[in-house]
């Protein structure tokens, strides 16, 4: 799951630490956990989707704690498969706010460093985050965090309702097609048998994967991120997608949908049946032999 707010490079492959060795599909495993955190390269100002109940009384509290700016709240998970799960049945519930709540939006922004980005992926783009170097950059920063989890949840939603549609293109009118038709598609009735069938945890023992993780987390001045793969029931069958989670102190929630790991693309969920996930997700934590 760079950073989500900006289309990412693979940063270029320094020589390793002494007694580091890299295995020989390192450039690969830096190239996927960089893709990880990139986002689309145009999001909007928007604080939709965020808000919610300031006492936080919803089904599946975990850590329970409540943080953000008046935009919003935002919980803290005891790991990344509740902030997950959290996520998945708010938006079964028709709580496209509450689900917001499972993404970090404060702790990312007040520990996001501009520098480390930029050296980390030697660049910076258009939707690179401001320095943070005032109040009034941090609220702007907090606002365009806020955006980008409403487009995932926009998209999630999108790929649950319509899994048929390509979400990255444009969809034309025309006699196959209808406004009507479109507004149909998207109809918020079947979310409500969405569920989370499964989340796992990926991880790979190469020394390379656990340090581009390090690397992204003191980006965002985390103590840790890990990579999920989550099994989902729809109303249409069963979908594989993925999550980044971030950790601070022991508190966990999210940072951006995807795992590239699973061969998922960003923002994007895969038809599969369970036995496929599961041998995805064995292909995923398996050995580079």
């Amino acid at each position: 799951m760079s950073d989500p707010h900006a289309p990412a490079q693979p940063p270029a492959s320094p020589p390793p630490p002494p007694g580091a060795g890299r295995p020989t599909r390192a450039p690969w495993v830096v190239a996927a956990l960089a893709a990880v955190v990139a986002l689309a390269a145009v999001v909007a100002l928007v604080v939709v989707l965020v808000g919610g109940d300031d006492e936080g009384g919803s089904d599946g509290d975990a850590g329970g704690s409540d943080g953000g700016s008046d935009g919003g709240t935002e919980r803290g998970f005891d790991s990344p498969a509740e902030a997950v799960t959290f996520m998945v049945d708010r938006l079964a519930a028709g709580e496209g706010g509450e689900a917001a709540e499972a993404f970090a939006v404060e702790p990312v922004v007040a520990g996001w460093s501009y520098e480390a980005q930029a050296e980390r992926i030697r660049a910076v783009s258009f939707s690179t985050w401001l320095p943070g170097a005032s109040d009034g950059y941090d609220e702007i920063n907090e606002d365009v965090r806020r955006g980008e989890i409403a487009v995932e949840l926009r998209t999630l939603v999108r790929n649950v309702l319509a899994p048929e549609r390509d979400q990255a293109a444009t969809t034309s009118l025309g006699d196959d097609v209808t406004a009507e038709e479109l507004v149909d598609e998207l109809s918020p009735e079947p979310l409500s048998e969405l569920s989370a069938v499964r989340v796992d945890e990926l991880d790979r023992s190469e020394a390379a994967f656990a340090e581009t993780l390090e690397q992204q987390a003191d980006v965002y001045g985390a103590d840790e991120l890990r990579m999920v793969g989550m099994l989902l029931d729809t109303a249409e069958g069963q979908v594989m997608g993925g999550a980044m989670a971030v950790r601070y102190e022991d508190e966990w929630s999210l940072l951006s949908l995807s795992a590239p790991l699973l061969g998922v693309p960003l923002n994007r969920l895969v038809p599969v049946t369970e036995q496929e996930y599961l041998e995805a997700v064995a292909s995923a934590l398996g050995s580079d032999d």
